[in-house]
């Protein structure tokens, strides 16, 4: 388990998408290399380029702290977690706020309700090492995590 202090050795602030965020420095070139392809695929992805100019405010990185009403630390504690946030919140975006609205109906929000990110954008995150957390039962559609050795066992056991 590591700790704070351990955890904040190894940080970097990084410009993506032209926005600052806070992460492990194991990031940088994952991060780098996704920003390369969106900004490429963007000159030619409409729904891509409005996302990217648009819809994104500001993103969250590094935060040491718990799950809420959960007794361990959140991903972002380690700093290899990244949360997407519009500027607006018009639709939901991750199952705790909504069952805060909505109560045990939470369940119920249709996709069409949900706030995503492009398919372009999620699949170019997990080519590069993501996870995306809105493929969660308890779905958190604006988290990405770097878990890269989880996608290299689901494709090593896709294989067998």
């Amino acid at each position: 388990s590591s700790t704070q202090k351990m955890v904040e050795q190894h940080l970097s602030k990084v410009k993506f998408l032209g926005l600052s965020v806070t992460v492990n420095e194991r990031l940088v070139k994952p991060l780098a290399a996704v920003e390369k392809r969106l900004l490429e695929l963007k000159k030619t992805n409409k729904t891509l380029a409005t996302f990217l100019d648009k819809d994104l405010d500001h993103l969250e990185g590094y935060n040491w702290r718990e799950i809420s009403d959960v007794d361990r630390k959140s991903f972002h504690s380690t700093s290899l977690a990244i949360d997407f946030l519009p500027p607006k919140l018009n639709r939901h975006i991750y199952w705790r706020w909504t069952k805060d609205q909505k109560g045990e109906n939470w369940m119920l929000v249709p996709l069409s309700s949900r706030w995503m990110p492009p398919y372009e954008m999620i699949n170019v995150f997990e080519e590069e090492g993501f996870i995306w957390g809105g493929k969660w039962l308890i779905w958190d559609n604006m988290h990405f995590e770097y878990r890269p050795e989880l996608l290299e066992y689901y494709r090593w056991k896709n294989r067998q």
